[in-house]
């Protein structure tokens, strides 16, 4: 597994009811690239002199191991100390690279760390200080990894982004068949095929056909022809019942003496 793998996999569902139904889906997964996430941002009132402890969450969002440098700097010349979760003991250098870090990260964990604010004990009421935290992603020798902004595109359907790029969303519509979907980035780019077919068709559906509509018209013309045979049958008994059938045969006539 390596940073960019892309996977794809066809599910197949079958009703087990008529196994001549069935619908598939494509479950396209991506290896994430290097990245980082931190927050939430915060606003606290505090007076004079006071110390504030200020937690905060680091996420590693690349699939793989990665160590995050943090850097501070703030609008006042206040005191900032970046500490463990524990609100003790301090951030180092790990990595030896000159600047704080938060130790090697396994993909997609989390961290928290505290930051801890002295409040100038002379400033006046009504101070505002912004104090801003900037983490950045580095690989093992040190480098700052940036993060590249992905473009997809399809033959068939259409492919919606979600927000950081590195995933998307395929809708395919009303269409069937095969196709690709295509993702871009760095300089480098992947495409993977996909296919997209559907269960059998709703009577309706099946109704709306050329076929079915002549054989529906055919069926109604064959109904009434048999309705016009069985009235000319009513009328041909009615006359032969009015008519009378053959007359029997009469016996020798006799004389009384």
């Amino acid at each position: 597994m390596i940073v960019g793998d892309v996977e794809t996999t066809v599910v197949e569902f079958t009703s087990s009811t008529d196994v001549n139904i069935s619908k598939t889906a494509t479950v396209i997964s991506e290896v994430p690239p290097p990245g980082v996430d931190i927050g939430p941002s915060a606003y606290i009132s505090a007076d004079p002199g006071e110390h504030l402890n200020v937690t905060i969450e680091v996420k590693n969002t690349g699939a793989m191991p990665d160590t995050m440098d943090i850097a501070t700097s703030a609008s006042l010349s206040w005191t900032v100390a970046l500490m463990h979760d524990d609100g003790v003991t301090p951030l180092t250098d790990t990595d030896g690279d000159g600047a704080v870090d938060s130790g090697l990260m396994d993909g997609l964990a989390s961290m928290q760390i505290v930051v801890l604010i002295d409040v100038d004990p002379d400033a006046p009421l009504g101070t505002v200080a912004h104090f801003e935290l900037t983490v950045t992603a580095v690989d093992a020798f040190g480098n700052v990894v940036e993060v590249d902004e992905f473009t997809w595109s399809s033959d068939i359907g259409s492919v919606t982004p979600t927000a950081n790029s590195c995933t998307a969303d395929c809708d395919a519509g009303d269409e069937e068949g095969t196709g690709t979907v295509t993702v871009s980035g760095g300089g480098k780019s992947l495409t993977v095929p996909v296919m997209v077919s559907g269960g059998a068709a709703t009577f309706g559906e099946q109704i709306a056909q050329p076929s079915s509509i002549a054989l529906l018209v055919a069926v109604i013309v064959l109904a009434a022809l048999c309705v016009l045979l069985f009235l000319k049958n009513q009328q041909l008994a009615r006359q032969v019942k009015q008519g009378g059938g053959p007359e029997e045969p009469k016996g020798p006539e006799t004389q009384q003496p």
